[in-house]
């Protein structure tokens, strides 16, 4: 199913090194491995807003920024639609949860789900909309 969101008739429509990512988060949520799902998602976002932060800024990404302050930055510069935002806050959440075990124990389906919802939504509307 990820890959028909990813691909338009044969023709690519998000990056192949993201789409490598997605596919490997969409390749763990199957296995049901979230917490490793969600890494990957979140991998695939910051990776599109270090894209969306250079191209906005026309410098390089700070080397520390956590994927939340990137977020911020970019959304000082870039117009994001509100459920592309929505997304990449999830996504940052379902993070938050996996790497950062004393947050919460467990991650669930959901949190892993919202985080791959959130990495397609941000690249195909980087993709299809912003470019």
């Amino acid at each position: 199913m990820v890959r028909l969101w990813i691909q338009d008739n044969g023709k690519t429509t998000i990056p192949k090194n993201l789409q490598d990512l997605i596919d490997k988060a969409a390749f763990y949520h199957i296995l049901r491995h979230w917490r490793t799902s969600i890494i990957f998602s979140s991998i695939s976002l910051e990776s599109l807003l270090a894209d969306l932060y250079e191209e906005s800024h026309q410098k390089a990404t700070p080397e520390r920024a956590t994927l939340g302050e990137l977020f911020e930055k970019v959304r000082k510069k870039v117009d994001l639609p509100n459920q592309i935002a929505n997304c990449i806050t999830k996504t940052n959440k379902a993070r938050i949860s996996a790497v950062h075990r004393s947050h919460r124990l467990t991650v669930s389906e959901r949190e892993a789900t919202d985080a791959l919802f959130g990495a397609l939504n941000l690249g195909l509307w980087y993709t299809v909309d912003y470019l």
